[in-house]
């Protein structure tokens, strides 16, 4: 989880939090560190950076706010036009 934050979130999770939060307190800090280094060390440090693939998806969703395009976003946006009445 404590990777994962680090690599996915703009304010990832603090030590303090993964410590009371996550682990419950019954990891340590050093052995939440320890184990944070033993997952990097069997997959041999290979963290992927972000792609422009990955800034693109960011910026239609933050910025222009476009979501997910394909059959279902079509489907949804067919049902929202079928549900809106023509004015008389």
């Amino acid at each position: 989880m404590f990777i994962a934050s680090k690599y996915e979130d703009i304010y990832p999770l603090k030590m303090k939090m993964v410590y009371e939060k996550i682990a419950h307190k019954k990891l340590s800090i050093e052995k939440i560190k320890s184990l944070e280094m033993d997952i990097l060390r069997v997959i041999n440090y290979r963290i992927s950076a972000p792609t422009s693939l990955d800034f693109l998806k960011v910026y239609l969703k933050q910025v222009l706010n476009i979501g997910k395009c394909g059959k279902s976003s079509k489907k949804d946006k067919d049902e929202n036009q079928m549900q809106v009445s023509p004015t008389k």
